[in-house]
C-alpha cells in the first residue's frame, strides 16, 4: 500500500513497533571503535549503520557464528583488506562508507556495513520520525519546504 502525502503527517508517522523488537543477526557481531553495533537481520541480508561525526578512519571487528574462509568487500573500489583470524575479521574503512562484505562468496549472507554521518535535528519537521521506532511509510511525497527529518536509532521502510 503506497501512502500518498498526507495533510496530517503524524498519521504517517505514527510507528508500528519498536526497533528492539527488530529480529537481530544471527550470524555477525560488529564492533565499531570497540563499540558493539546492534546488527539487524532481514530475509536478504544483515545490516548495520554505523553514525559518525567526521570523516574520521573507522577500526571494525566483525565476529562471524560459523566457519568461513573467504572475504570479500564490495564495492572493490574501496580496497578494504581484512585480517582474518578464525571467526574473526579486523578492518579499517579510511573514510565512513558503505561496503558489503560477502564471505564465501554467498550472496545470501551479505553483511551490509552503511555509515552515515549525524545530522543535527533542525528547528522545523514536518514528518519526524522518533529514535527506537520503527516505521513503514510505503511512499512519502515531499512538497517543496517541508523536513523529513529521522533520528538516529529509527527505522524508516
Amino acid at each position: 500500500m503506497a501512502v500518498r502525502y498526507n495533510p496530517n503527517p503524524a498519521r504517517i508517522t505514527e510507528p508500528l513497533y519498536k526497533v528492539e523488537e527488530l529480529e537481530k543477526s544471527p550470524l555477525y557481531t560488529v564492533l565499531c571503535g570497540g563499540k558493539e553495533l546492534t546488527v539487524y537481520h532481514t530475509d536478504s541480508f544483515d545490516y548495520v549503520i554505523p553514525v559518525v561525526d567526521d570523516d574520521s578512519p573507522l577500526s571494525f571487528q566483525v565476529k562471524v557464528s560459523k566457519d568461513f574462509q573467504k572475504a570479500v568487500f564490495r564495492p572493490a573500489k574501496t580496497n578494504v583488506q581484512a585480517q582474518i583470524s578464525g571467526r574473526e575479521l579486523s578492518f579499517q574503512l579510511e573514510k565512513p562508507s558503505k561496503v558489503t562484505l560477502e564471505l564465501d562468496g554467498n550472496l545470501k549472507t551479505p553483511l551490509f556495513i552503511l555509515c552515515t554521518k549525524r545530522v543535527p535535528k533542525p528547528e522545523k519537521v514536518d514528518y519526524l520520525f522518533e529514535s527506537g521506532k520503527v516505521y513503514n511509510v510505503g511512499t512519502l511525497e515531499v512538497k517543496a519546504e517541508e523536513t523529513v527529518f529521522l533520528e538516529e536509532g529509527s527505522v524508516v521502510c
